[in-house]
């Protein structure tokens, strides 16, 4: 009987055994690269605002634009204003998050009024603060003279949405005429 139990154990060794000389394995590997430029936008979604018919009265007239409201004479009784609360757009995304200020660059204006008349300002968004309005063509040629908002901005449900308020003076000497202002915004991302 002990011949029986040793023959079987020996079976048992041999199967073990050749099982792991049937194994064969390789290894290779792939690089893989990407380089994440991230996201910085700003837009101004509406590609026009118009005052409208208006005059140095400050009251409305018959011609004067949709969500134009007069605002009577000046301080100074030199001539009237009108404002235009939300009268356009903007949208601001980035990834990675960045804290974003948004710059006047304005100076192009075509008409009878000078470009001083008009003054634009953003109401405070994204955790920043308004800096009330500017001059459309402030430049003062440093940063903070020209400084519309600022801001935190992310992506998707982080990005910041905001608006353009317009002021606009007409002055008793001014000509009459149509004028068109270009308004430029410059965001900044840190």
């Amino acid at each position: 009987m002990r011949k029986f139990l040793f023959c079987a154990s020996a079976a048992v060794l041999l199967l073990g055994g050749g099982s792991a000389l049937a194994q064969v394995t390789a290894t290779d590997s792939v690089s893989v690269t990407a380089d994440n430029k991230g996201v910085f936008l700003f837009t101004i979604t509406e590609a026009s605002f118009d005052f409208g018919d208006v005059d140095a009265s400050g009251t409305l007239l018959p011609g004067t634009g949709a969500g134009v409201t007069g605002n009577g004479r000046t301080v100074a009784d030199d001539g009237g204003f009108y404002t235009a609360t939300s009268a356009a757009n903007w949208n601001c995304r980035s990834a990675p998050n960045r804290t974003v200020s948004v710059y006047n660059d304005s100076s192009v204006v075509v008409g009878a009024l000078p470009g001083d008349r008009l003054e634009l300002q953003t109401p405070a968004v994204g955790g920043g603060a308004s800096q009330g309005y500017k001059l459309f063509a402030s430049e003062s040629g440093t940063p903070a003279g020209d400084l519309v908002t600022g801001m935190t901005v992310g992506n998707g449900n982080n990005d910041v949405d905001g608006t353009l308020d317009f002021r606009l003076t007409v002055l008793d000497t001014d000509s009459t005429g149509v004028t068109t202002w270009t308004v430029v915004l410059t965001a900044s991302g840190v």
